[in-house]
């Protein structure tokens, strides 16, 4: 059975060639035509009203220009994007293979139980780095922090934020300034979590591991996040595959 959705459109559809052409057709001839015209049903992408168009732009250039620097292009200097994503016991509803007139069922506890997962990865390299934690402020990020700084050893780098308040409070701050012979941090544009390709990471880690998933327990679901995790950490090549979708040319 074809959701309701797609159904209603379609059927508008095949009313409007009847009353422009007076030519009735079916809702299947409708789809097939749709499908000869290279149409197909995708789910719309958000986009915030809020987001600034020229400081996107600006983003964009700034990035591309950073890309063609040889310091770059030779590794002399390294370019990592952060953020977070959140690993909730229940899990989202995503499409399944089920027989016609049925309707999956999915178990759940009801349960709130949460992990937060924060994130590094620079898509030129592969090179990744991920910490889980139970909860997400400026102590947890400056932990993580703590952990990127051993990771680079005093190796120049270029880390990409968001505009989430817990990366930009007095004590993170500090550390900025406290590490700036080595990080040099740079921000997203605000309302513009597309333009970060880690967020296409967590779409990945969700779809292999969460979506319309049951586990018994939280605790295995969170080991088979771990074990997905410790995967992209060991094969850059995925990472930049995973990490590469985005509307501007990084690479």
């Amino acid at each position: 059975m074809q959701p309701l959705s797609e159904r209603l459109a379609l059927r508008e559809i095949k009313d409007w060639i009847k009353n422009t052409f007076n030519i009735s057709v079916c809702i299947e001839t409708v789809r097939k035509l749709f499908k000869k015209l290279n149409l197909s049903r995708k789910k719309p992408q958000f986009t915030f009203l809020n987001a600034n168009k020229d400081e996107q732009d600006r983003f964009v250039l700034l990035m591309n220009a950073l890309l063609d620097l040889d310091d770059i292009k030779y590794g002399s200097i390294d370019i990592y994007f952060h953020d977070e994503t959140t690993i909730r016991e229940t899990p989202t509803k995503s499409d399944v293979w089920a027989y016609k007139g049925s309707i999956p069922l999915l178990p759940i506890t009801g349960g709130h139980l949460k992990r937060i997962i924060s994130g590094v990865i620079d898509i030129r390299t592969g090179d990744s780095m991920f910490v889980s934690d139970r909860n997400f402020n400026q102590f947890a990020y400056l932990s993580f922090l703590e952990n990127f700084k051993n990771k680079r050893n005093g190796k120049p780098t270029i880390l990409i934020i968001d505009n989430y308040p817990s990366h930009i409070t007095d004590n993170v701050k500090k550390f900025y300034k406290e590490e700036e012979s080595w990080l040099t941090i740079i921000q997203l544009p605000k309302y513009s979590p597309d333009f970060n390709p880690i967020e296409y990471i967590w779409k990945y880690i969700k779809g292999k591991c969460c979506n319309s998933r049951y586990y018994e327990n939280f605790e295995t679901k969170l080991d088979v996040v771990y074990d997905q995790l410790d995967f992209l950490e060991s094969n850059p090549e995925e990472v930049k595959k995973q990490g590469s979708t985005v509307y501007y040319h990084l690479s």
